[in-house]
């Protein structure tokens, strides 16, 4: 490596780095947070009766090559998608990868999104995720306008961004690295000559000496995770505007848009804070005020807002039995007893997550039972009373509800539980004939990241790349491990037995096909598989 300030070697960066999008493409990926079933479970918890996602018109403002809606559209077949993006390069990137998969239901279009009008028509949701604070004043205010202008009756917008005062550190990092980086005018050296003036600052400063230090160094090892162009466009671009929560509210508000919630829906609870906290911020009415203190005492750095019309009627009285509208997952709750050994007829306090949360009577404990055995699938919540009820040989749920619904509702503001619009269409049981999702077996084809149908990005080693390609359903297991093995081979694998490299041809198919069945399995637990 060469020295501070020198030109570095950017042959090898997995980038090609330029001046402006076309040149440094950002790196285009899904948003778990963004996708319109969990926009519409943020909807229907605060008493909205948002589209159903599956046949919606969906809109994402600044949508790169597709990264992030092309899984969408891929994932409703009925729904129909509009991304929008300056970027030519971007654009056509994502309509290659749309014709490769042969989808009728999506459309990438060149263009600003101050030229936006009505001819476009209105959408059930409008995405905008990593735009927001990049982008001028004026534009800001155009993002804003259009969430209004071409946002649907009953609509859902979703618009992320940088907000204060977590970013107040952050930028003093930024404006470090953007000094620094002045005097050079290639983008690649940009990000190489900005994480060495990470390097330099941290390393100026004695470990654990300072807080400067700390933040210096956690903003370095969050960006030495991330891809190149992250960190252009994050620090090195000309905006970068972060706002105050309650200042971008007031500048939705002039748009005609109203606050419906956060994405995440325990960072806007004032019960994950310290009692004290808690009650204080109870007080107030206003949930704008409640969460910009949220913000305050949490530091927090980022945010992502959704967004309706006005005239909606937002409900801030989440009952009891809304948990009833949902699919629930909480693998993170196992029980702290043996499930086998209890007696449940008794009426006892029993403790799930080493104690995190306790289940005061028999009926939440079975539901909370129920719920974790379920493990990452989720069910249907009227399902997981009808089981819990089967369990505890009930003839009449009405108890179990009581018991239940404001119960679960607390431990979903918590985090503790998830909800869900509905289930996934990932399976854990393999077909005798295993397919994997074709948007992920056509990305493998392309790198080692890929979409689930959870809208979540994998990673995939080598092995495991291989292997989907190959998950068609055209295949049986036995022709399935032979093209397997023959693939291995073709890249240079080398087989071994008990350590040392083997030839022979039986060997060799038994390892193939237990590195068959291992794959499979790791494909399954990362929802890869449909059949």
């Amino acid at each position: 490596m060469k020295n501070f300030g020198e030109t570095p070697d950017v042959t090898d960066r997995p980038v090609a780095i330029g001046g402006a999008y076309d040149q440094v493409p950002y790196e285009s990926r899904p948003y778990a947070l963004s996708h319109p079933r969990h926009l519409a479970v943020i909807g229907k918890t605060f008493g909205l009766i948002p589209a159903l996602p599956e046949n919606a018109r969906i809109l994402e403002l600044g949508c790169a090559s597709g990264g992030n809606l092309i899984p969408i559209a891929a994932t409703y077949p009925d729904c129909t998608c509009l991304g929008i993006d300056l970027s030519l390069r971007q654009i056509e990137s994502g309509k290659a990868d749309i014709a490769a998969l042969g989808l009728t239901n999506i459309e990438l279009k060149q263009g600003s999104i101050a030229d936006i009008g009505p001819d476009l028509g209105v959408f059930d949701y409008i995405i905008c995720h990593g735009v927001f604070s990049w982008v001028s004043i004026d534009i800001q205010k155009q993002i804003l306008r259009v969430c209004r202008e071409n946002l649907a009756p009953r609509g859902l917008a979703y618009v992320s961004y940088n907000t204060l005062p977590g970013w107040n550190q952050v930028r003093s990092v930024r404006d470090m690295m953007l000094y620094h980086t002045a005097q050079f005018a290639d983008p690649a050296v940009k990000v190489d000559e900005a994480m060495k003036m990470l390097h330099f600052a941290a390393d100026a400063l004695p470990e654990g000496s300072s807080t400067w230090r700390q933040i210096i160094e956690k903003e370095r090892d969050a960006l030495l995770k991330l891809d190149g162009s992250h960190l252009y466009h994050e620090h090195l671009e000309d905006e970068n505007n972060p706002v105050y929560f309650h200042h971008f509210m007031d500048m939705a508000q002039e748009s005609g848009l109203q606050y419906v919630g956060d994405s995440q829906i325990p960072m806007m609870y004032v019960g994950t804070l310290p009692q004290s906290t808690a009650d204080t911020l109870r007080q107030l009415t206003d949930i704008v005020r409640q969460e910009q203190y949220i913000d305050f005492v949490r530091n927090r750095r980022f945010r992502m807002t959704i967004l309706t019309h006005q005239d909606e009627a937002v409900s801030r009285n989440v009952p009891s039995d809304r948990i009833l509208d949902f699919h629930l997952t909480a693998p993170g709750l196992s029980p702290d007893f043996s499930v086998g050994e209890q007696n449940w007829a008794l009426d006892i306090p029993r403790g799930f997550g080493n104690g995190t949360v306790t289940a005061n009577n028999r009926y939440s404990a079975m539901l909370l039972t129920v719920l974790h055995e379920q493990g990452n699938t989720p069910i249907a919540a009227r399902d997981l009373l009808a089981k819990a009820g089967e369990r505890l040989q009930l003839s009449d749920l009405s108890a179990l509800m009581t018991q239940w619904g404001e119960f679960a509702m607390h431990l979903c503001f918590l985090g503790h539980i998830t909800l869900h619009y509905g289930g996934y269409s990932d399976v854990t049981t393999l077909s005798d004939r295993p397919v994997a999702w074709p948007l992920a077996r056509y990305q493998a084809t392309k790198g080692n990241l890929v979409t689930n149908l959870r809208h979540q990005t994998v990673g995939l080693d080598k092995a495991s790349r291989l292997l989907i390609q190959l998950l068609d359903g055209s295949r049986d297991l036995d022709s399935l491990v032979g093209d397997y093995q023959n693939m291995l081979t073709k890249e240079g694998a080398n087989f071994h037995v008990n350590g040392s490299a083997t030839t022979n041809p039986d060997q060799i198919r038994a390892i193939a096909e237990e590195q068959a069945q291992i794959g499979l399995q790791i494909l399954s637990s990362n929802s890869l598989i449909i059949a």
